[in-house]
This record gives structure tokens, sequence and C-alpha cells, in this order.
């Protein structure tokens, strides 16, 4: 059997401020100080599924202030995951998972052929946001949902699990 990599894109979308470079440097175990994220930038983590097979996937982190917005969507193109992150303790930054990055999702008709995860970061701060009302909204929109804090690393490997598992099956179901 050759061995095989599977190249994966993953667009890392929600409002400015909710820990989106935070998630991505602890996903990939980076260990630098976080900045502001001027427009976009690029991360990569490689994760060995077995002796064959290598899945290669590249963040796409998108600021999140609304004077970016205005190019990101044409980003979202060819996307195989999308990660939709909001804070746990900031509900405004929830509402506009549906009202704006939901929305461009399905603008460019990306919910059918990318991988979509919900992800409520800053778990370690608590949480003002009603558990019952996320989990209708990730139902209702068939999204899995995970809460995790990229402070702390709180279910970390667990997304980081998800993204592998449901990125393979993207492969071998395309």
């Amino acid at each position: 059997m050759t061995s095989r990599e599977r190249i994966c894109k993953a667009i890392v979308a929600g409002d400015g401020g909710v820990g989106k470079t935070s998630l991505i440097y602890n996903l990939i175990g980076k260990k630098d100080d976080v900045e502001f994220t001027k427009g976009i930038d690029f991360e990569e983590l490689s994760v060995k599924l077995d002796e064959n097979i290598t899945i290669e996937i590249v963040f796409w982190d998108l600021g999140g202030q609304a004077q970016f917005r205005y190019f990101q969507g044409e980003f979202f193109d060819s996307a195989n995951i999308i990660l939709l992150v909001f804070d746990l303790n900031r509900y405004t930054s929830f509402l506009n998972i549906g009202q704006q990055w939901l929305e461009l999702i399905k603008k460019n008709r990306l919910e059918q052929s990318s991988i979509l995860i919900l992800v409520g970061n800053k778990a370690d701060l608590g949480q003002t946001i009603d558990d019952k009302e996320i989990q209708r909204f990730a139902e209702k929109n068939k999204i899995p949902y995970i809460k995790v804090s990229a402070k702390n690393s709180e279910n970390i490997i667990q997304l980081k699990e998800l993204m592998v598992r449901l990125t393979n099956k993207y492969f071998e179901d395309h």
C-alpha cells in the first residue's frame, strides 16, 4: 500500500476576540504570543493516521472584525472544515454565528460540501450563554458542537480528534 497525504483546508471563523488564533495555536502546539489577526493568517497541523495516511490540516484564520468580512467570503471556497467559533461569555458572538457567519456559508453553498463544527470557546471563564440554546442551535443546523478553552486546553484533544475523524470520513466519502 502506498503512502497518502490528504490536505484539508480548515476555515476558522467567528467574531473578533473570541479566541480563534489562540484555539489554532493550541491545536498545533504553538506557544507564541497571540496577536490580533489582520485579515487572514495560516497555520498547519500534520496528523499521521497510520503508516500510510497523513492528514495535513491548513488552518485559515480569518480576522473577525467587520472591516475584513467584505473579502472573506471567497476564502471559504473549497473548505473541507469550517470551525464556527464563539465566546461562551459574549452572547453577540453566538448570535453572529447564525446571523452572519452561517449566512455567509449558506450564501456560498458550503453547508453541503464542508464539515461545520460549532466551537464555544473560553470555557475557563465560566459561561453566560445557556447550554440548551446552544444545543438547539446546533441540532437545528445539524452542526456538531464542542465546548473548549484555548487558554487551559480543555477539550482541545477532543476537538482535534473530532476534526481528524470527520476529515478522514470526508476524504473516504469523496
